[in-house]
């Protein structure tokens, strides 16, 4: 306050106080808004630095727990392009129960506490590798079974030769190499400096999941001309129609998608475990 001019000494003079209950005006990203939003401004003036920090109280919407990540922050009209973000700049936890939690900052403005949702996700190693083995063993089954339903359709000639059955012959292969990729996609990861290597396996990942829904997609649009739609159902190169389709279409997609940022593939991880380790995947 010693920095103000005498003029604006006078204005001030008399703190307002505003409190919002509803925090629509108020966005988050990775922080969850766990009080009402209490904004404090002395005329126009912007307050920041001050000798004494203001020290208030909110009450929390829901009590918070020991693996939350309590945080005292203020609305930052200066963020996200003027259009604000919450800020901890200059704010501290003096104290914080299941109640209330005491703030205290250095400037005047709205505030609110916040929990951080990123801090709290952590993974437990044995869920994790139980999770694992369920996952391995599953899509092994499932390549396993894939395989002989193709080579049966293979060797025996009289099986393949209606439009149905060439059509689960894509669908087969289509989740056969998505389950081959997804179970090499783990033992790949451990090469984090390939970075080339895990955007081709992650390319091929999404590629082949959205192969496997198109095909799925013309199983049931071929259902539907074989079962409605029964007569002047005839089209001329049906099966290389639909390949173009079931193909096709999930690789204009990937290529899209890699096309507009390659970083969209590749290594990533979604949560840690209590020693600070990354499940990176």
């Amino acid at each position: 306050m010693s920095s103000l001019s005498s003029e604006e000494h006078k204005l001030a003079s008399r703190v307002q106080f505003q409190f919002f209950q509803k925090s629509t005006l108020f966005g988050g990203d990775s922080n969850s808004l766990n009080s009402y939003v209490l904004g404090t401004s002395v005329a126009n003036l912007s307050l920041s630095g001050l000798r004494d920090n203001v020290t208030f109280t909110l009450r929390n919407l829901k009590p918070p727990t020991e693996n939350d990540s309590v945080k005292c922050m203020f609305w930052d009209l200066t963020k996200n392009g003027g259009k604000g973000g919450w800020n901890e700049k200059g704010c501290t936890v003096a104290n914080w129960t299941a109640e209330e939690t005491i703030c205290s900052c250095n400037h005047l403005t709205s505030f609110g506490v916040l929990l951080n949702l990123q801090e709290q996700v952590e993974s437990d190693p044995n869920n994790v590798l139980i999770l694992t083995f369920i996952s391995f063993i599953g899509c092994g089954i499932s390549a396993i079974f894939l395989s002989i339903t193709l080579m049966t359709y293979i060797i025996f000639e009289k099986l393949r030769k209606d439009y149905p059955s060439k059509i689960l012959m894509h669908l087969c292969t289509a989740l056969l190499l998505l389950n081959m990729v997804f179970l090499l996609d783990s033992w790949l990861a451990l090469y984090s400096n390939a970075i080339g290597l895990c955007i081709s396996v992650a390319f091929f990942l999404h590629y082949f999941l959205l192969v496997s829904f198109t095909w799925m997609g013309l199983e049931a649009f071929h259902m539907y001309l074989a079962l409605v739609k029964v007569f002047n159902t005839y089209t001329r190169r049906y099966i290389l129609k639909l390949s173009l389709v079931g193909w096709g279409a999930p690789l204009i997609v990937v290529i899209i998608v890699i096309a507009v940022n390659k970083n969209f593939y590749g290594l990533g991880h979604y949560g840690k475990f209590p020693n600070g380790a990354t499940d990176d995947l």
